[in-house]
């Protein structure tokens, strides 16, 4: 029966669309929560703080683990179809949370709900992923480097270990990470071009967040030029 893996697989896309970034804002009264680049820990981090900040990082990890691990427990095992199902499951969350459809298809890059699938489908090659991730982010303090390196590494562990699932996750997680990165900001002309000049500058939208997060804490009326969404 196609019905119930059709199931998973929507719910699936549902679970992974959750912008649990934006929820986690709202419920603490930012008002600047709706925004692409707080979907994800990083900017909440930086924002509002590293306790919500891991917090979006753990739900983002759950949305994709939890339907992945309930694929494999519910559907029977027997099922020609099992390991599509399992794949299908694992990309949907994925997709659901880079192409979210309460956020105008503007989602995160899928990193974390990445590592959710990976942990679900194969743990082992979770956590070589994320191991290698954590190693790089130590040495060279590049997010990005590590997270590319750790989704590609996953996948391959995965092959390596002899399991039937889908392999080519990693190239979603590859395909989304770059398109997605913040631009490069350089100095205006005339700007000193010392180290210090720009370092650890914020994005705007990470800015605007701040200013809303620290509007709110501070019980002052929101920023100037601040647009609160509708609902």
């Amino acid at each position: 029966m196609l019905w119930p893996g059709l199931l998973f697989v929507a719910l699936a896309f549902l679970l992974g669309a959750v912008p649990f970034g934006v929820v986690v804002a709202r419920r603490a009264g930012s008002t600047c929560a709706r925004s692409a680049r707080a979907t994800s820990a990083p900017p909440t981090a930086r924002a509002m703080g590293k306790k919500l900040g891991v917090l979006v990082l753990v739900l983002d990890v759950l949305k994709g683990f939890a339907p992945t691990l309930a694929v494999r427990l519910l559907l029977p095992p027997a099922d020609p179809r099992f390991d599509l199902w399992i794949g299908a499951t694992m990309v949907a969350a994925v997709l659901g949370h880079v192409f979210t459809p309460f956020l105008r298809f503007r989602g995160g890059k899928g990193v974390a709900t990445g590592l959710g699938v990976m942990l679900a489908a194969c743990p082992l090659a979770g956590l070589i992923g994320g191991a290698v991730y954590a190693g790089l982010y130590a040495a060279f303090r590049i997010s990005s480097l590590g997270s590319l390196a750790g989704s590609l590494a996953a996948p391959l562990a995965m092959l390596l270990l002899g399991q039937p699932r889908p392999r080519w996750l990693a190239g979603l997680a590859v395909f989304r990470h770059h398109p997605l990165q913040a631009p490069r900001q350089h100095p205006p002309p005339g700007a000193p071009r010392g180290g210090q000049a720009l370092a650890r500058r914020p994005d705007h939208e990470t800015r605007r967040l701040q200013l809303s997060w620290g509007a709110t804490r501070a019980g002052a009326p929101r920023a100037p030029g601040l647009k609160t969404s509708p609902g």
